[in-house]
């Protein structure tokens, strides 16, 4: 179900603008306060292409539940023609994004709560080999920030970023993914910069780059006794092949880490 509140268009500047865009479904829940297409017209007509000079969108909010297979679903193509009229968007400009995603059950939920979300894309064009340039910054709820670079080939596709995160809570991950009983992670956060390299022929690739862990406290579920402590651990050179289904890290060192039973380290 969609709703616009408000559409308006000036002919005379080839500007489309909707206010309060609502798609609502079982999931996902999208609202967008404003969207302002501006098209180069007599660019387009002269070219023969379809040439937006800038979309600018401000305070969109997605909300999932679950996976993000209903929201993929929502925008399947099988129709694997080429388009009739080639695209070009100079700009594109997100600001004042909100994302909330909760997967996981009842005993370990996992929210994924993102805001103030910034986005870029510069310099698309679905019929050129040039690399289209996007930029990505946003705040989680628990204050940790997310910072990413991207070049992107369509033409053949692939992908070169950098991927910074900085305070990422570790307990909910821990409780979420490794589910082990007997050990609680009670605090700890998480921080590092990757590279971040996609191709048909390599697959994803992953580093090298440097993985920090902050105020680390595990400790005995059952007895609650601190198992270990340590204020930071780094994990230097850390590369991740997917395909190759390996990981490899050059050395891990921390720093003032106290195990229990064992004196400082």
């Amino acid at each position: 179900k969609a709703s616009i509140q408000r559409l308006r268009f000036n002919p005379f500047h080839a500007k489309l603008t909707l206010r309060h865009l609502d798609l609502a479904a079982t999931q996902p829940h999208l609202h967008v306060d404003k969207i302002t297409v501006r098209l180069a017209a007599w660019s387009s007509i002269r070219s023969r292409r379809l040439i937006v000079k800038v979309i600018h969108i401000v305070a969109p909010s997605l909300e999932l539940s679950g996976d993000a297979a209903p929201f993929a679903a929502l925008f399947a193509d099988s129709d694997d023609k080429p388009a009739a009229l080639p695209v070009q968007i100079d700009r594109l400009v997100l600001e004042q994004g909100r994302f909330q995603q909760q997967t996981g059950d009842s005993e370990a939920p996992l929210k994924l709560q993102m805001h103030t979300i910034q986005f870029q894309l510069e310099n698309f064009a679905s019929d050129s080999a040039a690399p289209v340039v996007l930029q990505l910054a946003a705040t989680g709820d628990s204050g940790e920030q997310l910072q990413a670079h991207a070049d992107v080939t369509l033409t053949p596709f692939s992908v070169a970023a950098t991927l910074q995160m900085d305070g990422l809570p570790l307990p909910p991950l821990w409780q979420h993914f490794l589910k082990i009983p007997a050990l609680t992670l009670n605090q700890g956060t998480a921080s590092w910069r990757m590279p971040i390299t996609y191709s048909d022929q390599a697959g994803v690739s992953i580093g090298p780059g440097t993985l920090r862990l902050h105020n680390l406290e595990l400790t005995d579920t059952e007895q609650q006794t601190p198992l270990l402590q340590s204020p930071t651990v780094e994990l230097s050179q850390v590369k991740l092949d997917l395909r190759g289904k390996r990981a490899d890290c050059a050395s891990i060192s921390a720093d003032h880490a106290r195990l229990s039973g064992l004196q400082d380290l």
